[in-house]
């Protein structure tokens, strides 16, 4: 499994030497960073940001992040492909 820091409203995770950073950034709005230094910055260039809530869970497989009416699934597998897969509804 890769190493994966969740809390409610964050997921980060090392894939492929880079850390990717899933939060919520607007209701029904998803905000994916990639960090290719391994060093993550808090600046934040989202246009018109607002306090979201979002929701993150873990299975064995997979960790969801969930804002609204999105939610986003990362595999957690070593053998898990480098897709992630966004529902709506």
């Amino acid at each position: 499994m890769r190493d994966l820091v969740m809390n409610k409203n964050e997921l980060l995770f090392q894939k492929a030497g880079a850390l990717i950073r899933i939060t919520p950034c607007h209701t029904n709005a998803l905000r994916f960073e990639l960090f290719f230094d391994g060093e993550v910055t808090e600046e934040n260039f989202t246009l018109l940001p607002q306090q979201a809530d979002g929701s993150a869970d873990e299975t064995e497989n997979e960790a969801r992040m969930t804002a609204g009416c999105l939610s986003v699934r990362e595999g957690l597998s070593r053998n898990a492909p480098d897709v992630f897969r966004l529902s709506a509804g």
